[in-house]
């Protein structure tokens, strides 16, 4: 690549999708994931073709939803790089490093806990709040550590009224897109598909017109995360890099929000081997 060129990443997760509001919808077992998936593949084109137009010269998708092979690669255009499989040592943020100059996190949803349409954090099996330097956070805020660290803005988020909001918090530098207002956990008022793809088509285009700003950095974090079962806060000691603080409670702390995020996704892997024992 070019020193001139604008690369950008995209991490793609489907609760936050126009439409969705059932599990039913995004999971290969589902009855109704063909739908879920067509409905993914229109918001990424949208994203794609906007970058494109904005003067993106290499856009790298990372599948990052569940067992991460929801992307039909026949929906995607030569110019797009797709990254999918689940096992990845970066997992919802591999492929990303300081060579993009913009992230964008399409399909994302709220906390486990929070009235977000089917919140939850990594894996509602194993973590029933997770605490970024104090404050309650899911997927939004641990993966933007990664980001950040690579000084790489993200530029547009989209996902719920409740994603959109807790955003503000973890990526002030982003445009959001509502894809729709939760109602419940499994309701919402949404808008149609082509809606979405018109708005999220315009925003990255006008996200990507403004990436003059200073790109963000971080320094020491502090990742508090409670299990749903003291098992799971045992083996997650077994990392050497986790303090237990608790029953099911664990901390987690580094220098840089990269090694946070590395050793929190080592530590979720060891904790999933314990699910119903």
């Amino acid at each position: 690549m070019g020193a001139g060129t604008l690369k950008v990443y995209v991490s793609v997760d489907m609760e936050g999708l126009a439409g969705v509001v059932h599990w039913d919808q995004i999971m290969s077992s589902g009855g109704d994931v063909t739908l879920g998936r067509a409905l993914l593949a229109g918001e990424l084109q949208a994203v794609c073709r906007g970058a494109v137009i904005a003067g993106a010269e290499a856009v790298v998708v990372n599948d990052a939803h569940s067992h991460m092979r929801n992307i039909d690669p026949l929906t995607l255009e030569d110019h797009v790089q797709l990254i999918s499989g689940h096992f990845k040592p970066m997992y919802m943020m591999e492929g990303l490093d300081e060579t993009f100059q913009a992230a964008v996190f399409l399909g994302y949803h709220g906390s486990i806990g929070s009235s977000s349409v089917l919140s939850h954090t990594y894996n509602p099996n194993v973590i029933w709040e997770a605490r970024l330097n104090g404050r309650v956070t899911g997927e939004t805020g641990i993966n933007a550590l990664v980001a950040h660290h690579y000084r790489v803005p993200v530029v547009l988020l989209t996902g719920d009224d409740v994603t959109v909001k807790d955003a503000k918090h973890w990526v002030p530098e982003a445009t959001t897109v509502q894809t729709k207002t939760s109602l419940s956990r499994f309701a919402a008022s949404s808008m149609t598909p082509g809606q979405a793809h018109t708005l999220i088509f315009a925003q990255i285009q006008a996200a990507l017109s403004r990436l003059t700003e200073p790109r963000p950095v971080t320094g020491d974090q502090r990742l508090e995360l409670t299990f749903q079962s003291a098992d799971m806060a045992t083996v997650a000691e077994w990392t050497g890099q986790v303090r237990r603080v608790g029953d099911r409670r664990v901390v987690i702390e580094a220098t840089d929000g990269l090694s946070l995020y590395r050793t929190f996704h080592t530590v979720l892997l060891l904790a999933r081997s314990v699910v119903d024992g």
